[in-house]
């Protein structure tokens, strides 16, 4: 994850779990997914954090990046008005 703006650990999470616990993601009648978010600290001099998203599986985490990752992904996660990037 990468071009994260200044916000809490908690917002992320919250964003990302209103994601990966709805379809496509999470089936009816399915659990929930597990998901862990780490942020890294910000480089010196640097607007933007990075951080890492672990998923349960690698099935998981493609089918999050086909929708998700990418220069030009087909969905967004905006925290504000700054668009999440993630990449494998």
């Amino acid at each position: 994850m990468t071009n994260i703006p200044e916000t809490s650990l908690h917002v992320i999470q919250l964003n990302l779990a209103n994601i990966l616990h709805a379809p496509p993601f999470r089936q009816p009648n399915s659990n929930p997914i597990n998901f862990e978010v780490y942020l890294f600290p910000r480089k010196p001099r640097s607007t933007w954090r990075s951080g890492a998203l672990t998923l349960p599986t690698q099935e998981c985490g493609d089918h999050f990046l086909r929708f998700y990752g990418g220069v030009q992904p087909q969905h967004s996660l905006l925290i504000g008005n700054t668009r999440i990037q993630f990449k494998a």
